[in-house]
């Protein structure tokens, strides 16, 4: 399931335009809610996966990685390349846990398929009407833990039950277990609320507790309306009671026991709400007393893995709420290290899409990322997917304009109007069925001197309203190999076991 070579590197500009408005800049984002008075900084590039790995010699043994992602919104082509981080990581000896914090299936507008992430989309997106197969795709990846977002229940109850269907499949195959702690059926808890991992390695325990909560806003959607949601002060206390379970400080079976991290699955966000309450202040406000006998209070929650505001966000200081949270789309990937030993987060990373979709999905011998590619081709025939008409177009004209421009480039030089059948061929490739494969690529010049068309082309997209009811055409998924590149075979190591010590007077998931 590798990206058509030619919209790669022409709609490449376009999603990078279109990124860059939704890039954080002074604490303001496009597609993003409000954050308030929590700033942070602009993560740009973010971190390489070499880097992390090249800090501890090339081996993360003795080391527990997080994998995160949320508000993945249907880019569905982001999976296989999440798939081969887990297995990048687990073959740098590492332990690795991959957990999603809400909003991971239909996308949130219709419209934004057209100009943002259009490449990725363009094997088939996941809409209101088959955002369930999300969990599919995450069962195939590897995923350990996900939480609700609102997304998630804006869908009518059959669809929902679609959901909880699929769930309850992928946790008896070992995952993704849904967590969630603060949404009630009858008085109780209608998902199982937290879960606790133990890693043993080099003769040292480490315990980490996951729970997972979510955005008042779900309450009021199609099948949130069939749930009881604990939000504003009532949601403080949730989470607290939470932390005081995982950490043994209820008396309860976790006494003798207690985690050494506790981490939030938030579909919560940075947007002030009407009840009152973000991610950051749920942090601020749930403590702990530092040790026996001391009044002095320290954070409960060791990270807020965030999602929902839609902000690229790798934060925490003493008195700053840690929080990582990486976009929407799959801009970013987080990444936790925690050291086994110390029991502690050694480091937090953001990875930007540009960086982890460098890493190979295809010939890798990896059984992992082929069960991603066979999910993913069976979505896209199984949907017929297309792209919608005016995106077809659009490319089209932007591919004109710069297969004119490279043809006036190459005549300055040549004294020749010759257009090339390369060009020809890439412009048909967008509407061709997706069994049609491309092999030819834009060439540097034509893929450069369609920057500045490609600017131009979202500045009037922007002034231009949406064209209702288009027709959709078919988009080509071409597919390239390169028999050059020699698979590597994935080293597993660092074992994990889902624990089975969840609070019994919690109901069961689903």
């Amino acid at each position: 399931m590798k990206k058509n070579i030619v919209l790669k590197r022409t709609l490449s500009i376009i999603t990078a335009a279109s990124m860059f408005l939704s890039s954080n800049i002074g604490g303001s984002v496009a597609f993003a809610e409000a954050t308030g008075d929590y700033k942070f900084d602009n993560p740009g590039e973010g971190t390489t996966l070499s880097e992390i790995t090249d800090k501890y010699g090339e081996d993360l043994s003795g080391k527990t990685i997080i994998v995160s992602t949320n508000d993945i919104h249907g880019a569905i082509q982001d999976y296989a390349y999440i798939a081969a981080m887990k297995q990048y990581f687990i073959s740098k000896n590492a332990t690795v846990f991959l957990v999603d914090s809400g909003d991971f299936s239909s996308d949130k507008f219709e419209k934004d398929k057209v100009y943002v992430n259009y490449d990725k989309k363009k094997v088939g997106y996941l809409s209101s009407k088959n955002g369930w197969e999300a969990v599919r795709l995450m069962q195939a990846a590897g995923y350990d833990y996900a939480t609700w977002g609102n997304h998630e229940f804006s869908n009518k109850n059959e669809i929902f039950d679609k959901f909880l269907d699929e769930f309850n499949k992928a946790e008896k195959k070992g995952g993704p277990k849904l967590l969630n702690a603060n949404i009630l059926k009858d008085g109780k808890n209608a998902f199982t609320p937290h879960a606790i991992e133990e890693v043993s390695t080099n003769g040292d325990t480490l315990r980490i507790g996951f729970f997972g909560i979510d955005t008042e806003e779900a309450q009021n959607t199609s099948s949130g309306k069939n749930y009881n949601f604990r939000t504003g002060k009532d949601l403080f206390e949730c989470a607290r009671e939470e932390v005081k379970y995982l950490k043994g400080l209820d008396g309860g079976e976790n006494k003798d026991k207690p985690v050494d991290i506790v981490v939030c699955l938030s579909h919560i966000g940075l947007e002030i709400s009407k009840e009152g309450n973000r991610s950051a202040d749920i942090w601020k406000e749930v403590t702990i007393p530092a040790s026996a006998g001391s009044n002095k209070e320290i954070p409960g929650i060791d990270l807020m893995l965030d999602g929902h505001s839609h902000t690229a966000i790798n934060g925490g200081t003493e008195d700053h709420a840690p929080i990582l949270s990486t976009g929407i789309w799959g801009k970013y990937v987080g990444v936790t290290v925690i050291d086994n030993h110390s029991k502690k987060i050694d480091g937090t990373y953001l990875i930007h899409e540009d960086n982890y979709w460098k890493l190979k999905i295809e010939n890798t011998g990896n059984a992992t990322i082929e069960e991603v590619n066979a999910v993913l081709d069976d979505i896209t025939n199984k949907y017929n997917q297309t792209i919608p008409k005016n995106a077809v177009d659009k490319y089209k004209e932007q591919e004109n304009n710069a297969n004119k421009n490279s043809d006036k480039n190459t005549d300055k030089k040549s004294g020749k109007n010759n257009k090339s059948k390369r060009s020809i061929d890439e412009e048909e490739a967008v509407t061709e069925s997706s069994s049609e494969k491309s092999t030819e690529i834009v060439s540097d010049t034509a893929a450069t001197t369609a920057s500045s068309d490609a600017d131009e082309a979202i500045t009037a997209s922007s002034e231009k309203s949406e064209e209702d009811n288009v027709d959709a055409a078919t988009s080509a998924s071409s597919e390239e190999k390169n028999s050059k590149e020699k698979s590597s075979k994935e080293k597993k190591s660092g074992k994990h076991h889902h624990s089975t010590d969840n609070n019994k007077k919690y109901g069961k998931a689903g």
